[in-house]
């Protein structure tokens, strides 16, 4: 390889993967390896030097590293992070439990609702009060605040969340509350509202602000013990971090906003999808990615991926919407539609069965990695149906044991007196009819028609699901693209450096005064490149003036769209303008329409030739690969025995560390290079 080496890092549940591009395109090498628990930046470093040493490369032809994690979405839902405090108007204490009216389930009499990331007994009032148009109508009381810090460092707080009612119009009292409670408790890590989430909603923005402060510590711990690993390896190329909305940042960024970084890994799956989409000519793409611990999904419109400033993390109920953990963040629109081909196979209280959300996880991994696991998994029973090939697992690094595999599923079929092949094929099946119908739900409520889509399928168990997914939806397209088991490193390599600024306006459309909204919008970029050096990019803004006319006047007015292009002493990259998302609050009468939100809406990579052509080096997609080896010649007796006689038995190709599993003439057949037609 040439010496400019460009370096993606995606951290799974399960596996850890690494995909290395060469700047000039001639090349593209990967390695996958089992995430190592409980620090994950050691299989990060030893599967760095692994790829370095198999490919000869000295570590300062690195240029760039941009890695991306779940280890913030793992500390929400199992509840590790810092021992975390709130700070809130006085009064205002009980908002995150109260919560909002509504009921994700309403006849469930046995609701609950997901638990505050902060006790009550943490819980502070700080006596001060900002009205809704910005006024202060009582001024911050700074004695309490002092005295309230005292209490903090007796209770050994790590970290502290700051949320003033309407800090997001005008955040002094914040900004001075944050003064001193840095003053009164060096050390511990700190979140303000107006910063993270500066829009209104008190709910959502007082959960942002403490799942920000609640998982900080343990961000700026990992970040700065990778960077630290990094440069003890000689490697000095910068290290940027993947954002849940598609795009990049520096470290420094990612430590004091680590809620960024929520949906980091999903995000490469779904950059991915649309890329391969685009590229492909398809511009309606659902791009499904499932990996070792869960599944997700992104809908494309237009060959654009949708960014939501509202979701869930955590949930109580995995597939319901309202119950998780309310989030202002930017992000890619994704949804977990099931489990991960390490998810467990278990009876539920009903005596049925049922996948997940429980995972082996890579330690001790599924009964069949031979780890020390012996509970039923989607892997083992994709084994035991001849779906895998034991021989070539993760491109080889990894050899399956079938009689281990058979084993963890006795005594889950004995219990349901069927036969062991029979009950895989459940599990299987079950988990595929799962899926497509989460993602049923999901383009309904959007008014899409999903029969028109293509599927992209990534991820270690993607293209193994992808056509019983696509069965159950309608979908008679589908592209397994090269080096679709690193999907989401790959998709990393596709994300443009950016990062979202927000500021809040609020007023009746009547009253909107298109000065002062210039004026915010002249401030914003000024704004902005105060925190250029902090982002590690210089920033060229660019922005049309709003047009009295046509601006908010009605729903369907236009807005004019701001480009925003970054450049970087390195690499000289240039993205994309921007398109807008507008939320509409309205009462009784159409006079008193309220401009809620207004935020970004639409992201797209830009397809790569340089990319492109290093990808597809190696051959085109997975199954014209003359060199893929059927691992399933044994599948037509069992299918036999499973579901009857079948006219086009599936075929299973195995190559570059996934195996794909083709249904012929009952969906889609393979019938050019990279795309699947009926």
């Amino acid at each position: 390889m040439p010496s400019a080496i460009i370096l993606a890092v995606d951290i799974g549940g399960t596996f850890t993967d690494i995909v290395a591009l060469d700047k000039g395109g001639e090349r593209i090498v990967v390695e996958k390896l089992l995430t190592s628990y409980p620090d994950p930046s050691v299989a990060v470093m030893q599967g760095l030097r692994r790829l370095l040493e198999r490919e000869q490369l000295p570590p300062e032809s690195l240029a760039y590293v941009v890695h991306g994690t779940t280890l913030i979405s793992n500390t929400l839902i199992e509840r590790t992070g810092a021992k975390t405090a709130l700070l809130a108007t006085a009064g205002f204490r009980d908002a995150i439990e109260i919560g909002n009216e509504g009921r994700y389930d309403m006849y469930d009499l046995a609701l609950q609702k997901p638990q505050p990331l902060v006790p009550r007994h943490l819980r502070f009032d700080v006596p001060e009060r900002m009205l809704a148009d910005g006024r202060v109508y009582k001024p911050l009381d700074e004695a309490a605040l002092r005295a309230t810090c005292q209490q903090l460092r007796e209770l050994a707080i790590e970290a502290v969340g700051i949320c003033f009612l309407h800090a997001y119009t005008n955040p002094a009292h914040e900004l001075r509350a944050l003064q001193i409670t840095r003053e009164a408790l060096p050390g511990v890590a700190l979140s303000a509202s107006h910063q993270v989430a500066p829009g209104m909603r008190e709910y959502p923005r007082a959960s942002t602000t403490i799942a920000n402060a609640y998982v900080q510590p343990i961000a700026a711990r990992y970040l700065t013990r990778l960077q630290r690993d990094l440069q003890a390896a000689d490697i000095a190329a910068p290290l940027n971090i993947m954002l849940s909305s598609g795009g990049t940042t520096t470290v420094a960024a990612a430590r004091d906003f680590p809620i960024r970084l929520v949906e980091s890994g999903p995000a490469g799956g779904a950059l991915a999808g649309v890329y391969w989409g685009r590229l492909l000519g398809q511009r309606d793409v659902l791009a499904f990615d499932m990996g070792g611990t869960t599944a997700k999904a992104a809908l494309t419109r237009q060959g654009e991926l949708a960014i939501s400033n509202q979701s869930e993390v955590a949930h109580v109920h995995r597939f319901k919407r309202g119950s998780g953990l309310p989030m202002m963040v930017p992000m890619i629109e994704l949804i977990e539609i099931g489990a991960g081909g390490g998810s467990i196979a278990r009876l539920n209280a009903l005596g049925l069965p049922t996948v997940g959300p429980q995972s082996a996880g890579s330690s001790p991994g599924p009964a069949a990695y031979q780890l020390g696991g012996q509970q039923p998994t989607v892997t083992d029973a994709d084994l035991l149906l001849g779906y895998l090939n034991p021989a070539y697992f993760a491109g080889g690094a990894i050899r399956l044991d079938a009689d281990a595999a058979r084993s963890a599923f006795t005594s889950l079929a004995a219990a349901l007196d069927l036969p062991l092949e029979r009950m895989a094929w459940g599990v299987h099946k079950m988990v595929n009819e799962t899926m497509a119908a989460a993602a049923r739900v999901h383009a309904a409520e959007r008014g899409l028609e999903l029969r028109r889509y293509c599927m992209v399928a990534t991820g270690g168990a993607g293209p193994v699901h992808a056509c019983g997914v696509a069965e159950g939806l309608g979908i008679k397209r589908i592209i397994i693209p090269p080096l679709a088991g690193v999907g989401s490193a790959f998709g990393f390599l596709t994300a443009p450096i950016a990062f979202d600024f927000t500021r809040s306006y609020v007023r009746r459309l009547r009253d909107i005064d298109l000065d002062e909204l210039n004026a915010m919008h002249r401030w914003l970029p000024r704004w902005i490149c105060r925190w250029s050096a902090w982002l590690g990019a210089c920033i060229k803004w660019s922005m049309r003036r709003w047009r009295p006319r046509r601006a908010f006047m009605l729903p369907s007015a236009g807005w004019s769209c701001g480009a925003i292009a970054w450049w970087r002493p390195a690499a000289r990259v240039q993205f994309m303008p921007v398109a807008w998302r507008r939320a509409w609050a309205s009462s009784v009468s159409s006079s008193r329409r309220w401009l809620a939100w207004a935020a970004p809406l639409a992201f797209s990579p830009r397809p790569s030739p340089l990319i492109s052509r290093a990808a597809m080096s190696g051959g085109s997609a997975i199954l014209t690969w003359m060199n893929s080896t059927p691992c399933c010649a044994g599948w037509s007796g069992m299918a036999d025995r499973l579901c009857g006689r079948l006219a086009y038995p599936p075929r299973i190709y195995t190559r570059n560390c996934i195996s794909t599993c083709v249904i012929s003439g009952r969906v889609m057949k393979c019938a050019c290079p990279s795309l699947w037609r009926p």
